[in-house]
């Protein structure tokens, strides 16, 4: 059912209403009002959890996972008017200990089947963003909404209720260790980062310790913490190269001067700092851990504000290294007498916590940037762009990957009504196909609507109310979180998915498919990290093929073709440089992201061969990502064994 809704005013604050024709207005798929939507202490405009979209019943289709900041964890089918179309709505309270209602949420969801059981699980860190009476942790729930064994787990330290503090993280799930399953990081206010097997049980080495520690080794709190909170959210990259993912995340942590002995490598903090606050400490940090909860050789990056705003990663120079792109935080700027400006930067950092070419300096904008950026490709160009919005500003910057800005920007987005807006810590920018030109447009949260820009920086929505012919995709209350795009019908185009205390999903029929940072941290899993183009995985660089002499006029061999990148890849199996009796089945084709295809190699007339190993030659494979660039190449040696092979069995028995 599709319903057009006008925009009338109600007590000074604007809401859509349901049954009118508005021609300007966004065409809806379907609303619903969220049960028990309302925030603690009244009003709809407390819902910062961003919404998530994955597979929650295994019917092929994204469902909607969102999160209510009076304590509810929902997951709506796409269809989610319909009877029945609520999977579960589970109010957390009861499950963390505490009275029906009374439980805050201000982290997003993350998704994804993490005890390889088929289903996918969801978690979730729960706990106020203010000081409330309110218990905070992590908890993680079946597809169907029930408990996981294992969970909750309660942050470590207590706030000054003396309950376990908040996680307003919205955690992050990856295989850590390479085991087949995932883990859980999300950080806290305690000061911690956590990270846990998806059973519940912390990981060895966690939580970790404060960088701080080598040079302050008789200070306790900088034992499995950090020296302060943590508002920004996990992202996870292999930094390294060695083949396990690594833990990126901003924090308050700041930096001591040279008064306080060690090496202060030249920290020096040059604004006033608030009242009752330690001499010549200040500013935040961003962190890389290893899985083991070890800093990364060029780790922490100390800057002069405090880091609230979420990494996104991508490898923007083509360099086969992942580089970290993130914005700072508020606090020094609103607390200091100075209201320094230090924190008015965007910055790249590189997996060796060095520069990037094109970024040697951070980016300076007119605010800070609490927020956190997207990258996807905005121009149309061979490489993706970097986007971000300013906090106190309010425009929307976006770099080309070598650090140059798009032409068009900044802009600065006004909502349905022509006022400018903040973009504060939670928010996120996203980028996906609005008008099915193959670019992708940015999305962004402002007052009770979503603002559309294209690639050059012109607004798609209305500033007027419609009176300029532009859409408008609006909400009653004040939006505090971020959209999510996706094809959550099935019909091959965009739709956009945005809640206060209700939940609008807005049909978008002239967008195309793709979404590349479609929801808050770019994917449900919450990894923040672009989609790696389709890459060939290494291959062997040799099949051996073994026949018989009662059984060897034929002969075969299979392979598979490993996708390491996360797109689709196409692959092609070249046989010119082979003997003529081998062929190969399924020699084409293409492996989804992370997959795998297996061709297989045939040899015919194998009894014309010579007795023992038979050289047939070799076969190449090319593979390309879906943009038709190279993406990998192998040779692969094919030899035959024509005989009668023996087999040795060696018995193996236990030692007494």
């Amino acid at each position: 059912m599709f319903l057009l809704l006008p925009l009338v005013l109600l007590g000074g604050e604007t809401r859509a209403e349901e049954g009118f024709d508005n021609p300007n207005g966004g065409d809806i798929l379907f609303w619903r009002d969220l049960p028990g939507g309302n925030c603690p202490g009244g009003g709809d405009n407390c819902h910062r959890g961003s919404p998530a979209l994955a597979d929650v019943n295994n019917d092929g289709k994204l469902d909607i996972v969102l999160t209510t900041g009076n304590g509810h964890i929902m997951a709506i089918r796409h269809n989610g008017s319909a009877s029945g179309a609520v999977i579960f709505d589970v109010d957390i309270a009861p499950m963390i200990g505490m009275s029906s209602g009374s439980a805050v949420i201000a982290s997003g969801a993350a998704v994804a089947d993490i005890d390889k059981d088929g289903r996918v699980e969801i978690v979730v860190g729960y706990g106020a963003d203010w000081n409330h009476n309110t218990k905070g942790g992590i908890i993680v729930l079946e597809h169907n909404g029930t408990l996981k064994p294992g969970w909750p787990n309660e942050s470590i330290g207590k706030n000054n209720n003396d309950l376990p503090h908040s996680v307003f993280s919205s955690p992050a799930l990856g295989d850590l260790d390479n085991d087949g399953d995932l883990e859980i990081v999300a950080g806290g206010f305690d000061k911690r980062i956590y990270a846990y097997h998806h059973n519940g049980n912390l990981m060895s080495g966690w939580t970790a310790d404060s960088a701080l520690l080598h040079r302050f080794p008789t200070w306790p709190n900088l034992v499995g913490s950090l020296a302060d909170s943590t508002w920004s959210s996990p992202a996870l990259a292999d930094l390294n190269n060695d083949g396990y993912l690594d833990i990126i995340i901003g924090s308050d942590e700041g930096n001591f001067d040279s008064r306080w002995g060690g090496n202060s490598g030249g920290w020096n903090c040059p604004y006033q700092l608030p009242a009752g606050w330690a001499p010549g400490y200040c500013g935040g940090s961003v962190y890389a851990f290893d899985r083991f909860g070890n800093v990364l050789p060029g780790f922490p990056k100390y800057m002069l504000e405090a880091i609230q705003s979420t990494p996104a990663i991508a490898d923007l120079n083509g360099d086969g290294n992942e580089d970290i792109l993130i914005g700072t935080g508020t606090f020094y700027n609103t607390n200091s007498p100075s209201h320094p400006t230090n924190g008015f930067i965007l910055s790249a950092v590189s997996a060796s916590g060095g520069t990037v070419p094109g970024w040697a300096t951070p980016k300076s904008v007119d605010g800070t940037i609490p927020g956190s950026p997207a990258i996807g490709n905005i121009a149309g160009d061979a490489s993706p762009e970097v986007v971000i919005m300013s906090h106190n500003g309010g425009r929307i910057y976006a770099y080309h990957a070598n650090g140059q800005l798009v032409a068009g920007f900044p802009m600065r987005p006004l909502a349905r009504t022509g006022q400018s807006t903040n973009f504060d810590v939670g928010f996120g920018v996203i980028l996906a196909d609005y008008d099915n030109d193959g670019k992708m447009e940015i999305f962004v949260s402002q007052r009770d609507s979503i603002t559309v820009v294209d690639g050059n920086g012109t607004q798609l929505t209305t500033k007027n109310n419609g009176a300029d012919g532009k859409p408008a995709y609006a909400t009653g209350g004040w939006l505090r979180n971020s959209p999510a795009v996706g094809d959550v019908d099935g019909d091959g185009k965009l739709e956009l998915v945005v809640h206060d205390s209700r939940l609008y999903v807005y049909d978008l029929p002239n967008a195309g498919s793709e979404a590349e940072w479609g929801m808050f941290k770019q994917n449900a899993a919450g990894t923040s990290r672009v989609n790696a183009p389709g890459s060939l995985q290494q291959m062997p660089g040799e099949l051996r093929m073994v026949r018989s002499l009662q059984n060897s006029n034929f002969g075969s061999g299979a392979m598979a073709v490993v996708n390491a990148g996360d797109l689709p890849m196409n692959y092609t199996v070249n046989t010119n440089n082979a003997n003529s009796r081998v062929t190969v089945v399924n020699g084409s084709g293409q492996v989804p992201g992370n997959g795998s295809k297996t061709f297989t190699v045939e040899v015919r007339n194998v009894n014309t061969l010579n007795n023992g190993w038979n050289n047939l030659g070799t076969i190449s494979i090319q593979a390309t990502n879906s943009l038709g660039q190279p993406a990998g190449t192998a040779t692969i040696t094919l030899r035959i064994y024509r005989g009668n092979p023996h087999r040795t069995f060696l018995p193996i028995s236990p030692s007494n």
